[in-house]
């Protein structure tokens, strides 16, 4: 036996990523120019998970072990936080998305620092549903009570175009969420991070 790390199959950097890149590159540069976007109209926002108790990412395994199992590093058990920055520098609430469907699931309004963090910091703690996931009522209800607030509080006026930058998450490029999007906010425009290419 011999001290081994998990193994799980990395993510494929897609073919002509210089060529992706390049073309989300210019897609955005071509929305600033034209309608004349402000870096604090410019938002991109992420999402991470938070775990509770993270587990080891190495095990004994037998010498020679090609794949190697460790426990509780497939099933974590935390929450996701959403977080979102203007070019401009300015941080946006946090969303934290819990598993659970009811208030229960959620931290209760006499814990430890909970009014400061949604009165002051106008955090937001959302149910999931089955998982921890962004969900697409999760992902309105950022929009409605996160993200237009902020531009709301930088525009200059209503015709004014912003720009959301978001990752490839299946909720995000549904049909159903952008429909919701083009409808409702049809200011805001959405651009893509190219799926696979974060880490390069």
């Amino acid at each position: 036996w011999s001290l081994r790390r998990s193994t799980r199959p990395g993510k494929k950097v897609p073919d002509g990523v210089t060529y992706i890149l390049t073309s989300a590159f210019l897609r955005l540069v071509h929305t600033i120019s034209e309608d004349g976007v402000s870096i604090k109209l410019t938002v991109n926002t992420d999402q991470t998970l938070v775990i509770y108790a993270a587990g080891a990412s190495e095990t004994y395994a037998p010498i020679g072990s090609k794949q190697v199992e460790v426990v509780g590093k497939d099933e974590k058990r935390g929450f996701t936080v959403v977080v979102g920055i203007s070019m401009g520098g300015d941080v946006l609430p946090f969303q934290a998305v819990y598993a659970g469907t009811t208030s229960r699931s959620l931290p209760t309004p006499d814990a430890p620092d909970y009014q400061e963090a949604t009165k002051t910091l106008k955090f937001r703690f959302e149910s999931g549903g089955a998982n921890h996931w962004s969900t697409l009522s999760t992902m309105q209800s950022y929009v409605q009570h996160i993200l237009v607030p902020y531009f709301e509080l930088h525009r200059e006026d209503h015709r004014q175009t912003c720009i959301w930058q978001i990752d490839c998450w299946s909720v995000h490029r549904s049909e159903e969420f952008r429909h919701w999007m083009y409808t409702t906010y049809p200011w805001i425009r959405i651009h893509y991070v190219p799926a696979n290419c974060t880490g390069l």
